[in-house]
């Protein structure tokens, strides 16, 4: 490859959003460049005569960084021993003239693709920049049909099974792995170096009090990693829920130089709102509330399927309006409570110990269209994937770690939802700057773990933040509209207030209640034009995804139909279906 393709690529993964630093590394065969949000982004690099190392996001401890740079050939030696005693939300990457060597976090919150091509290997953090210099290497490119289904089946709840990618050839490097990679041969070598270890405990005081000390021990870490990183305002993404609000607890405990405060976003009637303002308020929080319409959302629709490789469809398009708002704010790095609420709350657990059981729940869960859907939405020569498809899904969820249906279904969400959905939508916010994920730190995840068979969800998010500050926890909970101290009958009596809430909110056409959501879909598919504008893409006989021969377009207009009616609410899978043409208009087969 030369410079021409590379600096092209270069121009297509700059953020629209903020100012760009660019470097480029080159050791005789192995190329490296770096694009990031100038002043924000953690990254650090080495160019020497053994190769090239780049460790892209924050390592803990600082020890493990300084090994990474210093010396490329010992720390090939010593990765694997080293590896499984570090925390942190990072890719590195090892590069020289025969090899290269990619290493994810415990829980790949940073995407790192690669694909092999004939004189070499391509690896980088976006899809399409990668098909462009495969390209010109003459490489034919093609749709990963299976993987398409997958993505069609699982959607918004837990993607594409497995490391494939949308591109045949194209691949996703594991999380907690190693990946040796032979340039002159192809041949690749991965290499697992940790997995989460679930021990039971009697659910207790002592572990709610360990678990606060954590997430406040592990905040304190992060805080520190900025601040010695030249990071000045640092700002929370403060919800009406338990997660965050746990977050702005232990954020009261910090005494550094960094500028913190807090933001809330969602349409004037959002119920997150008013909620989140008082959190703020006794947390001593400055606060800022962001406001929308559902008619502001839709210019973001390329941009989110460009930033997310489309793993986090258009339904989650919040995350990408709120990368630009913050950097308008001049914030260097946001903390997130994403990962928190999976070890707390435990999306997909399961109740049932008979394993059938468990496979039908973790599939009911996991489905935005079910089989027979399915069958009429596909054209028929993808029709005969789904058997494999499922057999996929069922091997994945048999064969998590875990003795029992309870911890399989906690680390099935791990693997799946938590690695496709919710850390690539993060890759929406690096587009301003750095993001600071606390539960990746083993001080908190940890306690996180030793709970999981008696995870009750709101029960033990209430109890962390009563810990942590017992004047929150007399805040109603967004889920509920009560008090997270209150017992857990009343809980329950508050989702059926809660409902009652959004059915007023409907039928008085928006005059009273909360909007029960930061982005209705549903809605704004319905009501908005330019959200109908997007929709009228599936009308066109041009539409890719039925040109490629992916899915029928009478079922489809069917759906479009039967929603715009209010016959049936197909938001979700309109989503999934928008967001995929979205995709390869950009990516240009």
């Amino acid at each position: 490859l030369n410079e021409k393709p590379l600096n092209e690529v270069v121009s297509k993964i700059k953020s629209p959003y903020t100012d760009n630093e660019v470097v480029k590394l080159r050791l005789c065969n192995a190329y490296v460049a770096i694009v990031i949000p100038k002043g924000r982004g953690l990254y650090s690099y080495r160019l020497s005569d053994d190769g090239v190392a780049v460790l892209y996001g924050y390592i803990y401890p600082d020890s493990v960084k300084e090994l990474v740079l210093r010396d490329v050939g010992s720390f090939r030696k010593q990765i694997a021993g080293v590896l499984s005693r570090v925390d942190g939300s990072f890719t590195i990457v090892l590069a020289s003239n025969d090899a290269v060597r990619t290493v994810t976090d415990k829980f790949g919150t940073r995407p790192m693709y690669y694909s092999f091509f004939g004189g070499g290997v391509l690896f980088g953090t976006r899809i399409n920049p990668m098909v462009t210099l495969l390209k010109y290497t003459g490489k034919s490119v093609k749709l990963d049909e299976e993987a398409v289904v997958s993505y069609l089946w699982f959607g918004n709840r837990i993607g594409i099974l497995g490391d494939n990618t949308f591109v045949k050839n194209i691949y996703l490097a594991p999380a907690a792995s190693i990946l040796n990679i032979n340039t002159r041969t192809g041949r690749i070598e991965k290499i697992e170096y940790w997995r989460p270890r679930i021990e039971s405990k009697e659910q207790e005081e002592a572990p709610i009090r360990d678990l606060a000390r954590g997430l406040t021990s592990s905040i304190l870490k992060l805080l520190k990693i900025a601040e010695e990183r030249g990071l000045k305002r640092v700002c929370l993404m403060l919800s009406g829920g338990l997660d965050s609000r746990a977050i702005a607890a232990a954020l009261s405990l910090y005494r550094g130089k960094l500028e913190i405060f807090s933001i809330t976003m969602g349409t004037k009637k959002c119920d997150e709102i008013p909620i989140a303002s008082r959190v703020a308020e006794i947390s001593r929080l400055k606060h800022h509330v962001i406001t929308y319409k559902l008619e502001d959302l839709a210019d973001y629709a390329i941009y989110h399927v460009r930033f997310t490789d489309t793993f986090t469809p258009i339904n989650n398009i919040s995350a990408t309006f709120l990368a630009d708002y913050i950097s308008k704010l001049r914030c260097d790095a946001v903390i997130v409570g994403f990962l928190l609420d999976a070890m707390l709350q435990g999306h997909f657990l399961v109740r049932a110990h008979a394993l059938r059981r468990y496979l039908n729940f973790l599939y009911k869960r996991s489905s935005v269209f079910n089989h027979e859907e399915m069958l009429h939405l596909l054209q028929r020569p993808l029709k005969k994937l789904l058997p494999r498809i499922l057999r996929n899904f069922v091997g994945a969820a048999l064969n998590v770690n875990g003795k029992d249906p309870v911890v399989k279904s906690y680390l099935f969400d791990l693997a799946t939802r938590q690695r496709r959905l919710i850390c690539y939508g993060l890759e929406c916010l690096r587009e301003s700057g750095e993001v600071l994920i606390p539960a990746v730190f083993e001080d908190f995840y940890r306690g996180a773990f030793t709970l999981v068979r008696d995870i009750r969800g709101l029960n033990i998010r209430a109890k962390l933040v009563t810990t942590l500050n017992a004047k929150l926890s007399l805040i109603p909970y967004q889920g509920t509209l009560i008090p997270p101290i209150m017992p857990t009958m009343c809980q329950k009596l508050g989702y059926l207030i809660k409902k009652l809430s959004q059915m007023m909110y409907k039928l008085t056409k928006d005059r009273m209640g909360y909007e029960p959501t930061y982005f209705d879909l549903d809605k704004a598919l319905r009501e908005s034009p330019k959200w109908r504008g997007l929709l009228r893409l599936l009308f066109n006989d041009d539409c890719l995804i039925y040109k490629s021969g992916i899915v029928n377009k009478d079922f489809v207009i069917k759906l479009v139909r039967e929603h715009l009616t209010g016959t049936k609410n197909h938001g979700e899978k309109l989503g999934v279906l928008i967001s995929l043409e979205v995709f390869l208009r950009n990516l240009d087969l």
